[in-house]
């Protein structure tokens, strides 16, 4: 790699490169410090702790996953505004980990002013078993 002879009349070799990684660097922190921030406000304003919470304690799913039953902390969402209905609809795929099995939670909840309400909670247990808790799929 060439040297370049700057100003003060020093040899500073490499100096351009050891910046721009540090830049790159500095700029990949911003970004990945924006995407959590992003997903941890998204996580917050969705109904995924509640129904986390609801699921765990209900029987059927305890008999079915096995206590504890916890929910993975990454999970796929889709939200829209429902123009018919005037509310804000969200569906949630949480992955689930008990003692016996895995499984996956599916919801389906709707937001009316600051509250939100479900219309499905499922659990599909890794070995098939369906637990309703909330709606009629």
């Amino acid at each position: 790699m060439p040297f370049r002879i700057l100003s003060d009349g020093l040899d500073h070799h490499g100096e351009g490169l050891s910046r721009s990684r540090g830049r790159s660097m500095g700029l990949f922190l911003v970004v990945l410090t924006v995407i959590v921030v992003g997903f941890l406000l998204t996580r917050s304003t969705l109904p995924h702790e509640e129904a986390l919470e609801r699921v765990a304690k209900h029987p059927s799913v305890i008999q079915a996953l096995g206590a504890p039953i916890h929910g993975a902390f990454f999970f796929s969402n889709h939200s829209y505004f429902d123009q018919h209905s005037g509310h804000h609809v969200t569906q949630m795929r949480i992955n689930l980990s008990g003692s016996k099995q895995d499984g996956v939670l599916q919801v389906k909840a709707f937001k009316t002013g600051t509250l939100w309400g479900f219309s499905n909670l499922r659990v599909v247990a890794k070995d098939g078993r369906v637990v309703t808790v909330v709606g009629s799929y």
